[in-house]
């Protein structure tokens, strides 16, 4: 495999950056600059919560039965109302604020620093990413991994979400790539690695936690220091 491979893409969230540690982290912020503990209690219970809700947001924006500024609120709106918190000026704080807090936070996995500078010194690499536009710069910037990337192509850039065919189309224009000369690494094995699958790339799954999934990749790993082995 790695005499074939030319050109790395990767996924942002959950695949380098760890969104569930950077968003937990940032929630905790809100919550307390909001001074809104003794009215959510629970705070952990409430993280969890808005991760369920969130999950079902994003499903529908990457399905297209939602637009970005529904998503950007709406998650905040349901999630705070089930507390009891039902005004629309704190879900809209909540919505500015997560958007402002959450890219600050610069938790990533395990051996992402090593990792990166060792496959950046032979190949060129680019994200693939749905997350919003506005902020995966300021994600990779304040983590210090930006200058291991070419560039950054997102779903409002290509006009389409991930597992979309054309969203990998895309990045095989602006990476003047190969599918066949290429590898896709991310977590999500129906939206990173079915998606480029299709398109003919290689792809590596990144399962730190192992989960279950009925996707076929080319290979799997738990640890992003397996690609040292890989590639």
């Amino acid at each position: 495999m790695r005499d074939q491979v030319k050109t790395i893409f990767f996924d942002l969230d959950h695949t380098i950056w760890d969104f569930e540690k950077n968003s937990s982290e940032a929630l905790q912020d809100l919550i307390r600059i909001h001074g809104l503990e003794s009215v959510i209690g629970n705070t952990l219970q409430f993280i969890a919560d808005y991760k369920k809700i969130n999950h079902l947001y994003w499903e529908a924006y990457r399905k297209g039965e939602m637009e970005k500024a529904e998503l950007r609120i709406g998650r905040f709106r349901e999630a705070l109302s089930a507390y009891g918190v039902e005004d629309p000026a704190m879900h809209e704080k909540f919505a500015d604020g997560y958007v402002e807090l959450s890219p600050e936070k610069t938790n990533l996995f395990p051996h992402a620093h090593e990792v990166l500078e060792y496959l950046a010194a032979k190949y060129p690499m680019y994200i693939i990413t749905n997350g919003f536009e506005e902020i995966q710069g300021r994600k990779m910037r304040n983590t210090k991994i930006n200058t291991f990337f070419k560039g950054v192509i997102t779903s409002e850039m290509a006009g389409v979400r991930k597992p979309h065919p054309d969203i990998f189309k895309y990045a095989m224009g602006i990476s003047n790539a190969m599918p066949h000369h290429s590898v896709m690494i991310g977590d999500e094995p129906d939206i990173d690695i079915r998606g480029a699958g299709e398109m003919g790339l290689f792809t590596i799954l990144f399962n730190p936690v192992q989960k279950e999934h009925q996707v076929k990749a080319n290979h799997e790993i738990h640890s992003l220091i397996q690609l040292k082995e890989l590639l």
